[in-house]
C-alpha cells in the first residue's frame, strides 16, 4: 500500500472537496433552481423530499449489493453513479424548458448524489484500512469548507447569472469527479469480499449480528432530524427572535467556520479519547443546542447554540463514520456506512416535512419544542445503544 501513499492523499482530498462542491450546487441550490424554472414551493418541497427518500432505498440496496457481488466494488459503483449524475445534469440543461422532464431528471440527480455519499466515505476507509496515511475526519473538514465557500462564491455569480448555471456547473464537477475516481488505485476486491466470512444480506441479519446497530441508526436519524429543522428553518428561527437577513448570514457562517477546526483535528481526538465517549459528548450537546434554540430570548443567546455546532454535528459526523469502520468487520462495512447514511437521509427528510408542517401550523415555538424532544430522544437513544460491549472491535 506504500505506493498508494505519495499522492493519494491528494486525489481523496480533491474527492471530498469536489463532492461537497457538487453537493452545494445541486442540494443548496436546489429551491433557487426548481423556482426560477416555474416549479411551484409545494412541489420543490416533493421532489426534494421524494428525491431523499428514494436515496435511502437507493443506500440500501447499494451496501447489500456491493457486498454480495465480489466485482461491484465501491470504487467501480461510484465511477457508474457518477457517470450517470453527469449524463443526467446533463439533461436538466437540455430539457429545462420541460418542466416535468426536468423535475423528474433534477429528482434522480438528488438521488444520485445522496447515494454517493457513504460511498465517499466507504472509499476513504478501505483505502485507510489498507495502510494509506489518510484522515477521513480531515478531508470532511475540508469538504465543509469547500462546500462554504463555493456557496458564497456561487450566491455572488447567480445575482448577475442565469440560474441554468446550477445544472452547467453540476455536470462539470461530476465529470471531475468521475476523472478524479478514476485515477484512483483500485484495491484488490479480497479485501471487501473475503470468502470465508459469512455477510449479512438485509438490515434483519445485519440486527442479528449488531443487536445494538438498529438502536444506534434511529438515534443518530432522530438526532439529524431534529439537526435538519435547524437548519432548513433557521431564517424563521431567527427572526423569531428579532434577527434579519444580516444575522441570518451571520449565524450560517458562525456555524460553518466552526466546523472545520473540529474535523480538522478528529484524527489527533480520537488517537486520546475513545470515539465512544466522543459520540455520547456530541449528543449530549446536541440536546443542549435543542434547549438553548428554544429558551434564548434574542439572537445573542441563540449565537451561544451556534457556537455549539463544534461539539455537536462537526463531531458526530466524523464520530459515526470512525465508529462504523473500527466497530464492524471488514465485510461488513460499506454496509454500515450505507445503512447509517440511509438513517441519516432519512432523518433529513422527516425533520424537513414534519418541520414545515409544525411550521405552517403553529410557528416557531411549536417547531423548537418539538426539536428539543427529538434532541432528548435522539440523545437518550444514541447513549442506550452505545452501553454494548459485546459486538464488533472496539470497547466502552
Amino acid at each position: 500500500m506504500a505506493i498508494l501513499t505519495s499522492d493519494l492523499k491528494g486525489r481523496i482530498y480533491l474527492l471530498q472537496a469536489f463532492y461537497w462542491m457538487s453537493f452545494c450546487s445541486i442540494s443548496g441550490f436546489a429551491t433557487v433552481f426548481l423556482l426560477s424554472n416555474t416549479v411551484p414551493n409545494s412541489q420543490i418541497g416533493l421532489i426534494i423530499a421524494l428525491g431523499s427518500l428514494l436515496s435511502v432505498f437507493a443506500q440500501f440496496m447499494t451496501g447489500i449489493l456491493i457486498d454480495k457481488i465480489p466485482r461491484m466494488t465501491v470504487r467501480r459503483v461510484m465511477l457508474f453513479f457518477l457517470a450517470l449524475s453527469t449524463v443526467v445534469s446533463l439533461g436538466t440543461i437540455l430539457f429545462v424548458k420541460e418542466t416535468v422532464l426536468m423535475a423528474i431528471l433534477y429528482c434522480v440527480l438528488i438521488v444520485l448524489l445522496f447515494n454517493s455519499q457513504p460511498l465517499v466515505t466507504s472509499l476513504i476507509y478501505d483505502y485507510i484500512n489498507e495502510g494509506a496515511d489518510l484522515s477521513f475526519s480531515f478531508s470532511r473538514g475540508l469538504g465543509s469548507m469547500m462546500y462554504a465557500s463555493f456557496s458564497f462564491v456561487m450566491g455572488l455569480w447567480l445575482e448577475q447569472h442565469s440560474t441554468l448555471w446550477i445544472p452547467i456547473l453540476s455536470t462539470g464537477l461530476s465529470l471531475v469527479l468521475l476523472l478524479i475516481v478514476w485515477r484512483l488505485p483500485e484495491l484488490n476486491q479480497s479485501v471487501a469480499h473475503e470468502a470465508d466470512v459469512q455477510v449479512p444480506t438485509n438490515l434483519g441479519e445485519f440486527h442479528k449480528k449488531y443487536p445494538s446497530f438498529l438502536l444506534f441508526l434511529i438515534g443518530v436519524a432522530v438526532i439529524f432530524s431534529f439537526h435538519t429543522i435547524v437548519n432548513v428553518y433557521l431564517p424563521q428561527i431567527v427572526h423569531h427572535v428579532g434577527g434579519g437577513s444580516k444575522e441570518i448570514g451571520f449565524a450560517i457562517a458562525l456555524a460553518g467556520f466552526l466546523e472545520i477546526p473540529t474535523m480538522f483535528g478528529f484524527k489527533r481526538l480520537e488517537e486520546r479519547v475513545n470515539v465512544i465517549i466522543l459520540l455520547r459528548i456530541s449528543a449530549i450537546f446536541f440536546f443542549i443546542k435543542a434547549m438553548i434554540y428554544l429558551i434564548a430570548p434574542n439572537f445573542l443567546v441563540l449565537q451561544a447554540a451556534q457556537l455549539l455546532q463544534a461539539l455537536s454535528f462537526a463531531l458526530i459526523t466524523p464520530a459515526y463514520a470512525h465508529y462504523i469502520n473500527e466497530w464492524m468487520a471488514p465485510n461488513d462495512r460499506v454496509k454500515g456506512q450505507t445503512f447509517m447514511m440511509a438513517g441519516v437521509t432519512f432523518g433529513n427528510v422527516i425533520g424537513s416535512l414534519v418541520g414545515g408542517w409544525l411550521l405552517d401550523m403553529s410557528g416557531v415555538s411549536l417547531l423548537l419544542v418539538f426539536g428539543l424532544v427529538q434532541a432528548c430522544l435522539g440523545m437518550i437513544i444514541i447513549l442506550l445503544s452505545l452501553r454494548h460491549k459485546s459486538e464488533g472491535n472496539i470497547s466502552t
